[in-house]
């Protein structure tokens, strides 16, 4: 089944506005309040992009969507930032199964020009916003990272070669994500990347939209990490052969 990808499910998060000195963690009746909230309001801001966590690792004090072009803009010009807001609220206006596709860059339609301007922003401040690094620090942290699992899982060995005393880390098959039950570090993620407001009120669990969020990011993470994976495995035994007929040789 195909999966939300991070910058459609960064997207999903801002779906519902809130109002900007709303501690919407303050009372259990908060969902409520965001669903009634008017989506072209400007008193209102959009989640993540009015938590102050989220707000410290992008440098964005407010949402990037707007029906008003302004000279602080993140966009190039007002037509740019027209075309964003009409992807936007078309791709809010869809249920979560229809959001995956219509996200993908490949999808032609009216909406293609804001699609790809927000694919493109999203990805240029991917790096600097330091995402990658914190899913990667905080899945070591907890004990949860692809090398930790598969020792865990006995998946993996430490073989030395004998000729030189290298240690050498056979990687084998990457567990799924369920097997690897690194949906454990999402609360600590969701913190890192967010603060206090990726909770409910109660401050026990991940409000929806941030759980689907992490869902997309750890999805991607996990893809490229067996990718990699399987690339150490086909690297390792040439490897190992050219440096015992090296040795052999010497």
């Amino acid at each position: 089944m195909p999966s939300q990808i991070p910058q459609g499910g960064l997207l999903a998060m801002s779906a519902h506005a809130e109002e900007a000195d709303d501690d919407d963690r303050m009372s259990v009746d908060s969902d409520a309040d965001l669903d009634s909230a008017p989506l072209s309001s400007s008193s209102f801001n959009r989640p993540p992009w009015s938590w102050p966590v989220w707000q410290k690792r992008t440098g964005e004090d407010c949402s990037p969507f707007s029906p008003d072009f302004k000279d602080d803009s993140v966009w190039d010009s007002a037509e740019d930032s027209q075309a964003i807001w009409t992807y936007v609220n078309n791709f809010w206006a869809l249920p979560d199964s229809d959001q995956i596709d219509y996200a993908q860059r490949s999808r032609s339609d009216n909406d293609k020009k804001g699609r790809v301007l927000w694919l493109d922003w999203v990805n240029k401040h991917w790096g600097d916003w330091k995402v990658n690094s914190t899913i990667e620090k905080t899945l070591a942290e907890r004990g949860l990272d692809p090398y930790s699992v598969m020792k865990r899982l006995k998946l993996a060995k430490v073989s030395t070669l004998l000729s030189f005393l290298i240690p050498l880390f056979k990687p084998h098959q990457l567990p799924d994500l369920n097997s690897s039950q690194v949906i454990l570090a999402y609360p600590n993620l969701a913190e890192a990347l967010f603060g206090q407001d990726a909770f409910t009120a109660d401050l026990v669990c991940l409000k929806e939209p941030v759980r689907h969020f992490i869902d997309s990011l750890m999805i991607t993470h996990w893809a490229r990490v067996r990718k990699w994976i399987v690339g150490e495995r086909k690297r390792i035994g040439p490897l190992k052969e050219k440096v015992e007929s090296s040795w052999k040789g010497s």
